[in-house]
């Protein structure tokens, strides 16, 4: 079995003002894309289907969902 270990950094982006329409024009370039998604419960006994949908995307695209973004370095606080 491998341990999983997990390490944040201290430098946080920060983003401000947003809008439907800076979502609509990443969804437009792509940059966002819906992704359904199914879980199963109970699959040997009685399966239960739940589903869930969600957009997703990359978090290199993720300023351009907002007017302003700041890069904070929360040590600093």
């Amino acid at each position: 079995m491998t341990l999983r270990k997990y390490c944040y950094g201290n430098l946080v982006t920060l983003g401000e003002e947003t809008d439907f329409q800076l979502f609509l024009a990443q969804m437009h370039l792509g940059n966002i894309y819906y992704d359904p998604g199914i879980k199963m419960e109970n699959i040997s006994v009685k399966p239960v289907v739940k589903r869930r949908s969600q957009f997703r995307m990359s978090s290199q695209f993720l300023g351009s969902l907002y007017k302003r973004n700041e890069v904070v370095d929360v040590l600093m606080y």
